[in-house]
């Protein structure tokens, strides 16, 4: 076989490559509800783009820019009829699966042009299928594997666009780098022989996934080292908020108690009847300043006092049921950041509602069965997505927001408990559940 034919493996490799990697890289994603879609997509563009790279299998270096954007259209292609994942999410997997199975195919073909001159009673085209089929197989066994590992962060995965245009780049560059030799053999960087140019090609790609992987690996390193740092200021501003509701409340406790006694003697002094109903109205409301929150548990007394005073003056009704004193286990800084972050996203979800009647907010605590059981629930008009199994925020800017839901999934989950969040027939309801201890 001419040693020029045998620098590069034929076209048919590559596309079979591509199209495998980008359906294992679609089965670590979440996946469209429509399995025919997902299934006949899963067939049908490995197909197309086979019979496209064996009609193009000529060498021909003008080819090379064309069926590049072609096999990462065609990966990008069984990427969004099988995964429920944004555009550039897409894109990125459809780059990553092209490095991979470029991969595939190169090392395939390295071994066979080692073996094919030692092992010369099995044919070329009998020694290929081997080759390609052991080293597919373990390549989309490892793959599968080590990204399947990963498939929570996938599901979390949020790329800018600086982080999309790094991707290319990476990709751009390795395939160009890695094909240097088939276009231009006089470089330095060239390989002469055909065992040559092909193992510079499998190393370039090995380097191109290598450098994909470690920028994936950093980018999550700094988004956790983020969220960790948000997570606790939200943690500090809620027990800030506590403090300040507490030495607030004891000085309303205090005015109440001289009001009291004040309305008391002027009542005592009033001559008319008319009077005495204005400061009997005037008592009244009063009272509801006077905090009646006595549950056993100093913190959830004052989150929640500080709550129903701040739903009145917005014209929220909040009603409860139940013991703090069930939630003595938890340290002041958590509690008062799980109340305080439970309580405010209630309160800015029915804010925006205009009916009188939706504007309510239930909240209860209880013992059932050995558990601790926290209920929250309000109206929502909103549609709400859920990303593992918290709702999506539903403002415009996604970073600054989301992490309220987030802060009271953590905290409870540092005491051993479990967190549910639903959405059913516009009443959303957040439930937690503590063992008893």
């Amino acid at each position: 076989m001419n040693e020029v034919l045998l620098a590069s493996p034929p076209g048919y490799l590559f596309a079979f490559s591509y199209c495998i990697m980008a359906v294992v890289f679609s089965q670590v994603n979440p996946p469209r509800q429509n399995k025919l879609i997902r299934v006949l997509s899963s067939i049908s563009i490995p197909c197309i783009s086979l019979v496209i790279m064996i009609l193009t299998d000529n060498g021909n270096e003008y080819l090379y820019f064309p069926l590049l954007f072609l096999a990462i259209f065609f990966d990008g292609w069984i990427l969004y009829l099988n995964c429920s994942i944004p555009i550039k999410n897409v894109i990125y997997f459809a780059l990553c699966a092209f490095l991979y199975g470029e991969f595939m195919a190169t090392f395939s073909w390295q071994f066979w042009l080692f073996f094919r001159e030692r092992m010369e009673k099995i044919t070329d085209q009998a020694l290929l299928i081997l080759c390609y089929g052991t080293v597919a197989v373990v390549m989309c066994g490892l793959s599968y594997f080590i990204i399947s590992k990963r498939k929570e962060d996938n599901t979390k995965l949020r790329l800018s666009g600086k982080d999309l245009l790094s991707t290319v780049c990476v990709t751009v560059g390795v395939f160009l780098f890695s094909n240097l030799s088939n276009v231009l053999r006089n470089t330095p960087f060239s390989g002469q022989t055909a065992f040559e140019i092909n193992l510079i090609r499998a190393l370039v790609d090995v380097g191109g996934i290598l450098m994909l992987e470690t920028n994936r690996r950093i980018r999550e390193e700094v988004l956790a080292k983020s969220e960790m740092e948000v997570m606790q200021k939200i943690l500090d501003m809620q027990y800030a908020n506590f403090q300040i509701s507490e030495q607030s409340i004891a000085l309303i406790h205090k005015k109440y108690h001289d009001l009291k006694h004040q309305i008391a003697y002027l009542r005592n002094e009033a001559g008319s009847e008319e009077k005495r109903k204005y400061l009997d109205s005037m008592e009244e409301e009063l009272k509801s300043f006077e905090a009646g929150s006595h549950t056993g548990n100093h913190v959830f007394d004052t989150v929640l006092t500080a709550k129903l005073l701040q739903c009145q003056h917005l014209g929220i009704r909040i009603t409860t049921s139940g013991e703090g004193r069930l939630l003595n286990f938890m340290k002041p800084i958590d509690l008062s950041a799980l109340l305080g972050n439970l309580l405010d996203n209630a309160m800015e979800c029915v804010n925006t509602l205009s009916e009188p009647e939706k504007r309510w907010i239930q909240f209860s605590i209880r013992k059932k069965n050995g558990f601790i059981i926290l209920e929250v629930g309000n109206h929502c008009e909103n549609i709400l997505n859920f990303e593992d199994g918290l709702p999506v925020t539903t403002k415009k800017d996604t970073r600054f927001h989301g992490y309220g839901t987030k802060s009271i999934r953590d905290t409870v989950e540092a005491y051993g408990g479990k967190t549910s969040f639903s959405l059913k027939d516009g009443w959303f309801e957040v439930k937690i559940l503590f063992c008893e201890k």
